[in-house]
């Protein structure tokens, strides 16, 4: 029970990392690295900060991307919640849905802590550098 758990919270946590790529990906931001840890996925993007120094008005636009890269993975976590509360069915893939739904609580909730690194220390560093 409990591995089963941690690989769902694993898959969650991969598709919760994909908003960010998807999110990066979309403001032309180059991929770095994609790091596989124990408690979960961590990606990081190329910056060339040079580009965007140049003006004020430019650095406050790399803050604003950030944080969007960093809402991405929370916002998953989130249409995932609404997916799974909206079901009528208990059970999808002999998965509890409310079982679904903790483990995108979960996620979301320990991701919006506003301490850095987690996705909640970045919105508020990035909200401060504005």
């Amino acid at each position: 029970m409990q591995l089963d758990t941690y690989l769902l919270i694993m898959f969650f946590a991969f598709l919760h990392e994909c908003g960010h790529i998807l999110a990066g990906v979309l403001l032309k931001f180059k991929i770095q690295s994609l790091k596989i840890m124990p408690i979960g996925f961590h990606v990081t993007f190329r910056i060339d900060t040079r580009n965007y120094n140049k003006k004020i008005l430019h650095a406050n636009l790399l803050a604003i991307k950030k944080i969007i890269i960093a809402f991405a993975g929370p916002i998953v976590n989130l249409i995932f919640i609404l997916i799974f509360s909206l079901m009528k069915s208990e059970m999808l893939l002999g998965i509890k849905i409310e079982t679904l739904i903790y483990v995108n609580i979960l996620i979301f909730m320990f991701n919006m802590i506003t301490i850095y690194p987690l996705d909640g220390g970045r919105i508020l560093k990035n909200l401060l550098h504005i």
